[in-house]
């Protein structure tokens, strides 16, 4: 039986999941969707172990619905699952004289209905995305960990078959109860494509392309002129290049999937028409046996016109065919030098943006130097003496306006800066232990930060020990905060800086057991310190560094050598301590 003009449906499952499957027919002719079942295992049931399937029953039904609706078929073409090709199914289409067609399941054994259901699966993607309440969808997808960054459009998302896969298996998909409405949609949205792609409209050859075909003519053996002859090769090529036209579009049409086979047989029997062609002389020299005799010369001296013509006609085409490959080459070298030009233009780019680039660091270091130089001078005579402290104890005490305990937290941490000269970012890893250590043995161990020394000792002579002494009923309130109550007297730190109790950050969280950002501790003291009456009337600016200018001056007054004081404060260059001692003024050099 010939299959010329036989109507074929395809059909296929699409498994979203192991409880949701939907059952396609497709007309091969126009790709279209013609009917489709959709079955799924009722909510009420999930979690479940069942795997919903459609049954033959099923497809029967769908099958005579078709049939009763005036949709044509001839072929039904399927793989071979059981159901398929079930007792019932087979007696419908022998009485209805339809031809049952299998193929082996394997996957892309049928390709129409695989791309079909590609197309299905991102078009409820793409609807599931624009119809469901965008929250709960929204919420869904950024649970979604794969390609997420790729996957921002939906078309993008729809056509992913890790994100799709990820959809249907997910409790947002498994639970919609209306989405038997969302299938038809897609099914909609599908068939309103294939209108808009004209190859997929059958058509008659129009007489335009009647006469667009019948341009290409070749000689069906390319060999007739002689090769002795002077125009063989200008038949030979000239046929070469005919044929190749021909030969391609026959081919195209032959493989064409938007023709039909009737149309094809059309185009190639009665328009595609080899031509036999022959030289001009070899026309000559058949006239010859059909004229007198007495002409014999007058076909003579054309067959010479004629042979010189065609010698005339080689040799302007050979120096054609030589400037030709001339303007070529010419052609291939203006490429090179248009490709090379490119690569220059793209070097030279480079190498401007990293000249902006050097340049807006060279500008960005100048700045960097002007603010700190800037900063430098701005630290100028603000080192604070014994009487500074006791004035900023004193307005923390009784006019800073914040809770207990934070007055508590800057008095303690306002004298272990004046004591140790540390920076404030080396005083807040400051803990208990080392504080016992100072009260017990009159010197602090810690590391300096900016590549000072590790294990540095900072000593506090007699004079000095009484501001200690006078905080210890502070750094007590501070251990008990941390839920550690103790008498602070020099016998009992002693016993307790042998194990591990006092191991606490001074100044940390009292729910934590990590030091307090430097920056905000830095911000809200250096706030504290602008409002001091007495130094905002002197106008002096006094933040956490001044206690650190202060113990630097202390240590010069005493010793009047700079390599001592650089080695005290842990300085790593003595520029940097010599900076400091010529800040000093001529009365805080006394």
């Amino acid at each position: 039986m010939s299959l010329k003009n036989q109507l074929v449906w395809s059909v296929d499952e699409i498994f979203f999941n192991k409880n949701q499957v939907l059952f396609l027919v497709i007309n091969n002719k126009t790709r279209a969707i013609i009917g489709f079942i959709y079955k799924r295992i009722a909510i009420s049931k999930f979690p479940t172990n069942e795997s919903v399937y459609c049954t033959s029953d099923d497809i029967l039904y769908l099958y005579e619905k078709l049939v009763q609706e005036k949709q044509a078929v001839q072929i039904i073409h399927c793989d071979s699952n059981p159901t398929y090709v079930s007792n019932n199914i087979k007696k419908f289409c022998k009485d209805k004289d339809i031809i049952l067609s299998t193929t082996e399941s394997k996957p892309k054994n049928n390709q129409i209905v695989e791309a079909v259901n590609n197309s299905i699966k991102a078009n409820i993607i793409i609807i599931i995305a624009k119809i469901v309440r965008p929250h709960s969808y929204l919420t869904w997808h950024n649970t979604y960990y794969g390609e997420q960054n790729n996957l921002k459009q939906y078309s993008t998302r729809a056509n992913n078959a890790d994100y799709r896969d990820a959809l249907f298996k997910s409790e947002l998909f498994i639970n919609f109860t209306n989405i038997h409405e969302y299938i038809l949609k897609a099914v909609k949205m599908y068939n309103q494509t294939l209108v808009a792609i004209p190859e997929l409209r059958y058509r008659r050859i129009t007489r335009g392309d009647f006469e667009y075909y019948n341009t290409f003519i070749y000689v069906s053996n390319v060999k007739q002129a002689k090769s002795s002859s002077s125009t063989s090769y200008l038949i030979n090529t000239d046929n070469a290049d005919a044929a190749l036209k021909v030969k391609g579009l026959h081919n195209d049409i032959t493989k064409s999937n938007y023709i039909t086979e009737e149309y094809k047989a059309e185009i190639i029997n009665n328009i595609i028409v080899p031509q036999d062609e022959k030289s001009i002389i070899e026309y000559i020299d058949e006239a010859a046996n059909y004229i007198d005799p007495s002409n014999k010369d007058i076909i003579e001296a054309l067959r010479l016109v004629a042979i010189q013509a065609a010698h005339n006609t080689s040799l302007l085409f050979q120096k054609s065919q030589a400037l030709h490959t001339e303007i070529k080459q010419l052609k291939q070298k203006n490429d090179s030098l248009l490709q090379k030009n490119e690569q220059s233009q793209l070097i030279l780019e480079e190498l401007k943006e990293y000249k902006r680039q050097i340049e807006n660091k060279e500008k960005l270091k100048l700045e960097l130097r002007k603010k700190r130089q800037a900063r430098k001078k701005r630290q100028e005579n603000n080192a604070i003496s014994e009487t500074d402290y006791k004035i900023i104890l004193n307005y923390i005490t009784h006019s800073y306006d914040g809770s207990e305990f934070k007055k508590i937290r800057f008095r303690v941490l306002s004298t272990l800066l004046f004591l140790t000269g540390g920076r404030i970012s080396e005083v807040l890893e400051f803990d208990f232990k080392q504080v016992a250590n100072l009260v017990v043995n009159n010197y602090l161990q810690f590391s300096r930060k900016k590549g000072g020394p590790a294990n540095k000792k900072a000593f506090i002579t007699k004079s000095k020990q009484y501001i200690l002494k006078n905080r210890l009923v502070d750094v007590k309130y501070l251990l008990q905060s941390k839920g550690i109550f103790m008498e602070l007297t020099p016998k009992v730190l002693k016993q307790e800086m042998e194990n591990s109790t006092l191991d606490i950050y001074i100044f940390s969280a009292v729910k934590s057991d990590k030091p307090l950002s430097r920056a905000t501790v830095t911000h809200e003291f250096n706030n504290l310190l602008k409002e001091v009456p007495e130094f905002k009337k002197e106008g002096r600016r006094i933040t956490s560094h001044s206690f650190r200018h202060g113990y630097i001056t202390d240590i010069w007054k005493t010793t009047k050598d700079i390599e001592i004081a650089r080695q005290i404060v842990g300085h790593a260059n003595l520029d940097t301590t010599q900076r400091y001692v010529k800040a000093l003024s001529p009365e805080e050099l006394r």
